[in-house]
């Protein structure tokens, strides 16, 4: 019976929107949250589809920006992501929560831009030694259900910045020497499939956005800042973004992060890691004017 209420609620739900967009232009996004990959954005997205001024988008992850296939639909297909402008939405906003974008880069900074330049960004930033261990876990997931998907996934949607890929010969291992061989084809000017190391680059990632955006409209936060004291991050955020300052009920923003994983990040390639990434994380540091705790 349960799942029949909840079949019929959405048959109705769609019926409503049709009519809607019959009718009504679609919504606008005001805003792009750029990431970043097991940075919390999908805890972001719960939460902030919680928020009367806020009108979620139609699915997280859109990924119309950088993935070609998408791209080249046009900004009709992107807008089908979105609810229709009814006036009972007139002072309500909408976001585009893509983690995706924030390692394309240049390509997808320029799109967004043209798109429209005011957008105001925000982007989670999660400590990258952790980060990139807490992606090999879920990539290892993914592939024991289908060895392919990445590769399936690059090129039947065309991502951005894979178009010289190199196929790692095994992964899933060993973290240290799946970090390993991602660093030398880095170091090469390579990049692999199933990307760890990459997406911790914070500050080349950012600088491609800053180079299109002013700084006033892009709001840098730290996942962990955002996990251990999400009520104060969200009023932050709810500033960036101009919406009125939620009255958030501890309920209503319960840890609702993905992942869960407990394995232990192997000792050595927790340090070559660390080592790694110290002299981009001090660049982002400088760039930002202010350090997070990622010792």
């Amino acid at each position: 019976m349960k799942r029949f209420v909840r079949s019929l609620r959405k048959r109705k739900a769609r019926l409503v929107r049709h009519v809607e967009k019959a009718f009504y232009p679609p919504m606008r996004p005001a805003g792009v949250v750029l990431g970043t990959q097991k940075g919390g954005t999908t805890a972001l997205f719960h939460y902030l589809s919680q928020h009367p001024d806020v009108v979620p988008s139609l699915q997280k992850e859109i990924h119309f920006f950088n993935c070609d296939a998408h791209y080249e639909k046009g900004t009709d297909y992107y807008h089908s992501f979105f609810e229709a402008a009814t006036p009972s939405r007139a002072s309500r906003i909408t976001l585009d929560i893509t983690p995706g974008y924030l390692m394309a880069g240049d390509l997808v900074a320029e799109r967004l831009a043209r798109y429209n330049p005011d957008l105001k960004l925000l982007a989670l930033l999660r400590e990258p030694v952790s980060r990139a261990f807490s992606a090999w876990q879920m990539f290892r997931k993914m592939r024991s259900i289908n060895p392919q998907w990445f590769d399936q996934w690059v090129h039947g949607y065309r991502l951005v910045g894979f178009e010289n890929m190199q196929i790692r010969p095994v992964f899933g291992e060993s973290f240290l020497d799946d970090v390993r061989f991602e660093i030398d084809v880095m170091d090469r000017g390579g990049v692999v499939d199933l990307p760890l190391i990459k997406h911790g680059l914070y500050f080349s990632c950012l600088l491609s956005y800053l180079q299109k955006f002013p700084f006033s409209q892009v709001q840098v936060i730290s996942s962990e800042e955002f996990r251990r004291d999400t009520r104060n991050s969200l009023h932050a955020i709810e500033a960036h973004f101009g919406i009125s300052r939620h009255a958030w009920q501890s309920e209503q923003i319960r840890p609702h992060f993905e992942g869960g994983y407990s394995e232990p990040i192997p000792a050595d390639a927790k340090q070559l890691l660390a080592d790694y990434y110290r002299p981009f994380n001090q660049q982002l540091f400088s760039l930002l004017g202010r350090e997070f705790d990622w010792s």
